[in-house]
């Protein structure tokens, strides 16, 4: 009898972060005979139900809402591991995720236990975070060149780029009112047929990577671009960004789906929004990526979590500044 899964998608990071890990825990339970469902009645992005607020249903759905409360994105941290934490914010007088220590809070005792008995009264196998760290080895982020590993399934050889795609192809259907929406938001472009596209992250990006400064990307523009497209679509979270650009860079033509109001992302937030404002910027994310997907050629970081997963959809023409080699 095959064993069974339950993820737990919009629990706690950005959208394309819930959703690549999606996508790694899918095709990791593929490869292991793993039954595969999903929760997201609770999901920081929805706006009604959850995943098909936005997406076609590709599996089945987990509806008992404690999975809210017991299946974690992430194990809780070893005790090791919090006083460390713990001693590196001291020294550098920050503030410490609360995440951290609520695993040695008394009242998560209780939950340990229950934990393992709402798992047995449902009838599945794997909370989001028992296999955490096994399908995220499937994560290109730390190492771009398992990209190109050789992995048999159904009997048939695939990169891992290849299996990858096909689960995104697979899951990542817009249903047909999200659709008619991002058209709606690039009808209001007015963008030329080929452009260049970049992604420039700002925010409380920060807090997680090194983040590039917009001279940079135009630095790489220069090594690559020897065609005469000068048209750029720019997916940022600052206005200030697209800003400057216009004024350094007046031989190109800027479009950015950017509001003026935008000074940066913060998912801690973006989470305390209400539905209605949450939707409309996810469909300005995903209108973007889109059209960043479709670019002549894509600039980014392969440091952010949209830039992956563009990158597994293109198959060409993607760069990244915080990578040394040219074409990737």
């Amino acid at each position: 009898m095959k064993k069974k899964l339950i993820f737990h998608i919009g629990c706690s990071a950005g959208f394309y972060s819930e959703y690549l890990g999606l996508v790694f825990a899918y095709l990791y339970s593929k490869l292991n005979n793993i039954e595969f469902s999903i929760y997201s009645k609770d999901a920081n992005f929805k706006y009604d139900k959850g995943w098909s607020d936005y997406f076609e249903t590709f599996t089945s759905e987990a509806e008992n809402e404690q999975h809210s409360i017991y299946n974690r994105r992430q194990k809780y941290p070893k005790l090791k591991a919090v006083i460390k934490s713990l001693v590196k914010t001291i020294v550098k007088n920050k503030k410490a995720p609360v995440w951290m220590y609520n695993r040695y809070k008394p009242k998560r005792l209780i939950e340990y236990i229950r934990e393992k008995k709402f798992k047995k009264r449902e009838k599945f196998d794997y909370y989001t975070f028992d296999l955490w760290d096994r399908f995220q080895k499937l994560n290109p982020h730390k190492n771009y060149s398992i990209l190109r590993n050789k992995l048999i399934f159904n009997n048939e050889t695939y990169t891992l780029k290849d299996l990858l795609q096909q689960t995104i192809f697979e899951t990542y259907v817009f249903n047909a009112k999200t659709r008619t929406e991002m058209e709606l938001l690039r009808n209001t472009l007015n963008l030329t047929e080929k452009y260049i596209g970049m992604h420039i992250r700002g925010g409380d990006k920060y807090k997680e990577e090194i983040v590039f400064e917009y001279r940079e990307y135009f630095e790489k523009l220069k090594l690559i671009n020897h065609s005469s497209i000068n048209t750029i679509f720019i997916l940022t979270d600052d206005y200030s960004i697209i800003m400057n650009i216009k004024s350094e860079y007046p031989e190109y033509t800027i479009f950015s789906l950017c509001e003026k109001s935008e000074n940066g992302y913060h998912n801690t937030q973006f989470n305390t929004y209400n539905p209605t404002i949450k939707k409309n910027q996810l469909l300005k994310l995903f209108t973007s990526v889109d059209l960043l997907i479709k670019s002549e050629l894509f600039i980014g970081v392969y440091n952010s979590n949209p830039d992956v997963f563009i990158d597994l959809v293109r198959s060409d023409n993607s760069y990244f500044v915080d990578m040394k080699v040219l074409n990737n």
